[in-house]
C-alpha cells in the first residue's frame, strides 16, 4: 500500500511541477508565484486545492485530468494560484460563505477569460457571458469583494446559484481559512508569514506588469488594475509612506555599527582589547523629494482639505519621514497650477500648512501637475522624487501615461464611480479610512 502511494506522489509531483513550468512559461509575469505551492497527496479532497500554504490533490483527478484535457488542468491550477495571489484564502467573510466561494470563482475566471492566453483559453460560453454582464453593471472592476457584495443584495434562486457554481466552480475551497469574525484591519502593521508571502508576490507581480507594459499581452490592464484595487483594499497611509523612502547616509552616530579598523588595531596591540569606535554616519530611509498638490477647484471642500492634512501630517511627524535637505513641493491647482510653494522640512511644510489660502475654483484637471513636474525636472529639480500625493474629490481629467514615480490620489470619501477612472498606475487612498 505504501508502494502504491508513493508511486503515486511522485506521479504527482511530476504533474504538478510539468503543469506549472508551462504556466511560467506562458506567463513570465506570474512566475514568482507558480512554484510557491508544492504539491501533497490528498484522498479526502474532492479534486484540487489549497490553504495557500501547499496544494492538496486527488491523485485519481490529476492524473485523469493530465491524460484527457491538460488544458483543464492548466486552467484550474491558475485559477487556484489567482486565489492565492488575492488572498481569497485568507478572507473568507463570517456570513454568507457560498457567496464568498461564488464570488471568488467568478473574479479569477473573469482575470483568466480577459487574458486571453493561448495555453489557458476556453470558449466563453453565453451563460458566462451573461453573468459578466450582470456583475459589470454593478462594478466594472471585478474584484472578490464586490462581487461578494452584489451578490449578497441579490435575491437569486437555487437554479441561478446551481448555474454560477457549475459555470465558474473548478477548485475545492475546503481548505480555506476560518471565516473573520470582522473586517481586516487597514492599519495593521504586520500579516501572518504564510499571507505576507503572497503579498508580497502580488506587489512583485504588479511590478512586473508595470515594467512589461504592453509586451504584457491582452487582459494585463484588468489584471493590474484588480491587483491594484486589491492591495489599496488594506493599504495605509504608513505603508504608501514607506514607498517614498530612499537609503541616503546622514550624519549622526550609528550605535549598531563601529568601525573594524579601530577594532583590530586594538585587537593585535593591546591584547585582545578591541577599541570600539561608533561610526558617526548611518544610513537611513526617509524622503528625499515629494510633492503634495491639492485640488482648489470648485467641488473642493475646504474641512476635506485640513482632514488630509492632518492625517498626511501626522505620518510624517511619527515617521520623521524627511532628509534635511528634503525638496518638498505644495501645489495648488484647479484647472491650471496656481501656486508651488516650497519647503526642505516638515516645519516648513506645517507653517505653509497654518498660512494655506486656497487659490483656483475652477475647473478640474490633473494633467498640468503632472506636466509641471516634467518641467521642474528637466531643469533639474527633484532628482529623487519618488512619489506624489494628489487630493482630490476625483472630477477631473486623469493622464493617461504613467509617471515615473509614485502617484497617490487621495480621495475623502470611496466613490466607485470615481476610482474606476483613476488609472492602473496609480494608488488610491481615502480618509475614510482613519475616521474609524
Amino acid at each position: 500500500m505504501s508502494g502504491n502511494r508513493e508511486a503515486l506522489t511522485a506521479a504527482g509531483e511530476k504533474i504538478w511541477n510539468y503543469t506549472v513550468t508551462e504556466l511560467s512559461l506562458a506567463l513570465p509575469f506570474l512566475r514568482s508565484a507558480f512554484f510557491l505551492l508544492r504539491p501533497q497527496l490528498d484522498l479526502r479532497i474532492q479534486n484540487i486545492g489549497t490553504d495557500g500554504s501547499a496544494v492538496a490533490y486527488q491523485p485519481r483527478y490529476l492524473l485523469q485530468c493530465f491524460v484527457d484535457n491538460p488544458r483543464a488542468l492548466r486552467r484550474t491550477c491558475f485559477h487556484l494560484f489567482l486565489h492565492c495571489i488575492f488572498r481569497h484564502v485568507y478572507h473568507v467573510p463570517a456570513e454568507g460563505r457560498e457567496n464568498w466561494d461564488l464570488a471568488a470563482d467568478v473574479a479569477v475566471e473573469y482575470l483568466a477569460d480577459a487574458l486571453d492566453e493561448d495555453s489557458l483559453r476556453e470558449t466563453e460560453s453565453d451563460t458566462r457571458r451573461v453573468w459578466y454582464e450582470r456583475f459589470l453593471t454593478e462594478s466594472r472592476i471585478m474584484t472578490a469583494e464586490r462581487i461578494y457584495r452584489s451578490l449578497q443584495g441579490m435575491k437569486l434562486s437555487y437554479d441561478e446559484r446551481e448555474e454560477l457554481r457549475k459555470t465558474f466552480w473548478r477548485c475545492d475551497h475546503s481548505l480555506w481559512k476560518n471565516p473573520e469574525t470582522k473586517p481586516p484591519k487597514t492599519e495593521e502593521k504586520s500579516l501572518p508569514a504564510e499571507e505576507k508571502r503572497w503579498e508580497d508576490t502580488a506587489e512583485h507581480v504588479e511590478k512586473m506588469l508595470l515594467a512589461a507594459g504592453k509586451e504584457a499581452g491582452k487582459g494585463a490592464e484588468s489584471f493590474l488594475r484588480t491587483l491594484r484595487v486589491q492591495g489599496e483594499a488594506r493599504l495605509s497611509y504608513g505603508e504608501i509612506l514607506r514607498r517614498f523612502a530612499v537609503a541616503r547616509e546622514v550624519m549622526e552616530i550609528d550605535p549598531d555599527a563601529f568601525d573594524y579598523g579601530f577594532y583590530y588595531y586594538g585587537m593585535e596591540h593591546y591584547g585582545n582589547m578591541p577599541l570600539i569606535e561608533e561610526n558617526e554616519y548611518r544610513e537611513e530611509r526617509r524622503i528625499a523629494a515629494l510633492v503634495i498638490a491639492i485640488d482648489t477647484s470648485a467641488s473642493t471642500q475646504h474641512g476635506d482639505v485640513e482632514q488630509f492634512f492632518a492625517e498626511t501630517l501626522g505620518i510624517f511627524r511619527e515617521e520623521q519621514a524627511f532628509f534635511r535637505d528634503a525638496e518638498i513641493h505644495l501645489i495648488q491647482c484647479d484647472e491650471a497650477v496656481r501656486e508651488d510653494r516650497r519647503c526642505h522640512s516638515l516645519g516648513e511644510l506645517e507653517a505653509a500648512r497654518d498660512s494655506l489660502q486656497l487659490s483656483g475654483g475652477g475647473g478640474t484637471d490633473f494633467r498640468p501637475v503632472f506636466r509641471y513636474m516634467e518641467e521642474l525636472q528637466a531643469r533639474g529639480e527633484l532628482t529623487e522624487l519618488r512619489g506624489l500625493f494628489y487630493f482630490t474629490d476625483g472630477e477631473g481629467a486623469f493622464p493617461r501615461e504613467a509617471s515615473p514615480y509614485q502617484t497617490v490620489f487621495v480621495f475623502p470619501a470611496r466613490d466607485e464611480s470615481v476610482e474606476e477612472r483613476v488609472p492602473s498606475w496609480a494608488l488610491k487612498a481615502y480618509l475614510e479610512e482613519k475616521k474609524a
